[in-house]
């Protein structure tokens, strides 16, 4: 079992996953994993899940701090997920997505759905609870 997260965009759904390429490429946009979260929004980060199952952040209510960055991050950790699905890694693989992708086929009523896979992706991929498919136990 991955540490994906699920979430549809256009009838089709998306693995997100925050692997370390997909940490990577968040360092390099934002300078740092807690700039990352604080564009977010992110106040504080909290142990554990909701009654709903949904992570434990506490984010502030300026939404226009995140609302611009949950297209790239979701087609970043869309693309992750894919990308270990199909094995392919080539960067002109036909299966990968945009932002721009994001941006025109999302709808104002899908955002706070891929706002919380987003972020549940991130705590996902920063659990200590996940195994990688084909994970060479001599490691």
């Amino acid at each position: 079992m991955t540490s994906t997260v699920p979430c549809d965009l256009c009838g089709k759904t998306y693995s997100l996953l925050y692997n370390v390429a997909a940490m990577i490429q968040c360092v390099k946009r934002y300078g740092g994993i807690s700039k990352m979260l604080e564009r977010l929004g992110v106040t504080e980060v909290q142990d554990g899940v909701d009654e709903n199952g949904e992570p434990k952040f506490v984010r502030a209510l300026d939404e226009s701090l995140y609302i611009p960055e949950i297209p790239w991050l979701f087609a970043i950790m869309a693309n992750q997920g894919t990308i270990l699905e199909t094995g392919i890694t080539r960067p002109d693989n036909p299966a990968l997505i945009t932002e721009d992708y994001v941006q025109i086929h999302a709808m104002p009523a899908d955002f706070q759905r891929m706002a919380t896979a987003v972020m549940g992706a991130i705590a996902a991929g920063n659990s200590t609870e996940h195994e990688t498919k084909n994970a060479d136990p001599a490691i």
